[in-house]
């Protein structure tokens, strides 16, 4: 008798274990330490990849004097996951992940607010002469 609930309760808990396995991947644009902690957007795919160090951080006092096309929106939690408050600088360098995992060239229109820090992200348009 009680090699058997012993067999059921195995057998369950190889169950529940398998169901909550998963083999999907994380989105790129979720990627990376605290970037998930806010819904990021993502407008347009069809820009590559480039590096974070790429990445300008323009202020809200600074005039675009080039054709650009917002293609997201980052945003970063003031706080990590333990809740112990992040560094500007850190904030800064998340933001920069984000953006240039879906290809953006800028961050524009930073807004820090009390719980998070949210800019948008912008690429470069070439024109053609």
């Amino acid at each position: 008798m009680r090699t058997s609930y012993l067999c059921l309760n195995l057998i369950v808990m190889t169950f529940l274990i398998n169901g909550c396995y998963t083999t999907k991947r994380p989105s790129p644009q979720l990627a990376s330490k605290g970037i998930s902690s806010y819904p990021n957007t993502l407008i347009s795919k069809a820009y590559p990849p480039k590096s974070p160090q790429a990445i300008a951080l323009i202020h809200n006092e600074k005039k675009i004097l080039t054709p650009y096309r917002v293609i997201g929106v980052a945003t970063v939690s003031k706080y990590n996951l333990v809740g112990k408050k992040r560094k500007i600088t850190t904030m800064q360098h998340l933001m920069k992940q984000f953006a240039a995992s879906i290809g953006g060239d800028a961050l524009i229109h930073i807004d820090k607010s009390k719980n998070m820090m949210q800019a948008q992200v912008i690429a470069y348009q070439k024109i053609m002469i």
